[in-house]
């Protein structure tokens, strides 16, 4: 059985939290990957293949806020989709 780090832990909570900041109803693949890239060694990591970090922040960011249609209007905990559950499978 696998288990994860404080770290990964930390990680997921700052996606769904992102997710629950934005009243979405489920956290996707683009909320952990804004949640992966302020996490300092990742952040570096792809920093180092040449990425412009606050770019892609941005643009993630501008693509979050028009999924409209992920919005939770029960203020319900945010679900994991089936892609994101594959990405931890």
């Amino acid at each position: 059985m696998l288990t994860s780090s404080p770290e990964v832990e930390e990680i997921i909570k700052n996606a769904a939290n992102l997710a629950s900041d934005l009243n979405h109803s489920y956290v996707t693949v683009e909320h952990l990957s804004m949640a992966l890239l302020t996490w300092d060694n990742f952040k570096n990591c792809v920093a180092n293949f040449g990425v412009d970090i606050e770019n892609l922040l941005l643009e993630l960011d501008i693509y979050l806020q028009k999924q409209t249609h992920l919005t939770n209007h029960l203020e319900t905990t945010p679900q994991k989709t089936y892609a994101l559950k594959r990405v931890f499978n």
